[in-house]
């Protein structure tokens, strides 16, 4: 029998690097305001800025993270880039004032989905799950005191390679209870994201069924021996 596994608890990532990834903690970036700040960990480098002034490091924030945070003053738009391409697994959002604001998070590079969020009494750990980011802006209506930490990435040379979707087919989409895959074989495992980046179902089977999720639009993620590749579907 084919096994399905239905997530639905998401563990928030730790801060301790993993094989592959880095996490960026700002505990060596240069203290004091200025314009911009940068961090370069495992040959990484990450650098934010925001839209209205300057941005600083913060400590022993009372909502969540860990030692300093990135602190952007009192802006509606914040902005990461990195000198390479990375996938961007998670990072921690955090507010000053405003328990519950909503932040939109956007990205560049890659074939990703924005992924919107708002607040748990000023704090969320938000999973993005993105692939061959550059760059991504956070957003927010009203201007707010954002702070953030712990951005967990993956370098992706480090990654497999992606398939070509000419030989693959992913249908129907929408679909109903039943997502079938054609063309792959040895597939390692399939993951399906909500539009938030959550994971919420987990398979090794070519024939998916999805009918315990909800209506909407999801990102499936295949990994094979030969390589990866990810598709957007739409489940009615």
């Amino acid at each position: 029998m084919k096994k399905l596994l239905l997530l639905f608890c998401f563990a928030a990532f730790g801060t301790t690097n993993t094989i592959g990834q880095t996490t960026f903690g700002w505990e060596t970036a240069p203290s004091g305001a200025a314009k911009t700040k940068s961090e370069t960990i495992d040959g990484i480098t990450i650098t934010g800025s925001c839209r209205d002034g300057n941005v600083t490091l913060g400590s022993s924030s009372p909502h969540g993270g860990s030692g300093k945070f990135f602190h952007s003053q009192y802006t509606n738009s914040t902005e990461f880039s990195f000198n390479t391409p990375v996938n961007l697994i998670s990072i921690i959002a955090m507010s000053y004032s405003d328990p519950d604001i909503t932040y939109t998070f956007t990205p560049f590079g890659g074939d990703n989905t924005p992924v919107i969020v708002t607040l748990d009494y000023h704090h969320a750990t938000v999973e993005l799950n993105w692939e061959g980011v550059t760059s991504f802006t956070i957003s927010s209506e009203a201007k707010e005191f954002a702070w953030f930490d712990d951005i967990i990435v993956e370098n992706t040379s480090l990654s497999s390679p992606d398939l070509s979707m000419e030989e693959i087919t992913v249908y129907p989409s929408p679909a109903y209870s039943t997502l079938y895959l054609k063309g792959l074989t040895a597939i390692t495992i399939s993951k399906i994201y909500n539009s938030l980046g959550q994971l919420v179902l987990s398979t090794t089977a070519s024939e998916i069924n999805i009918e315990p999720l909800t209506n909407g639009v999801y990102i499936l993620k295949v990994t094979t021996d030969k390589g990866n590749f990810a598709k957007q579907f739409i489940k009615q």
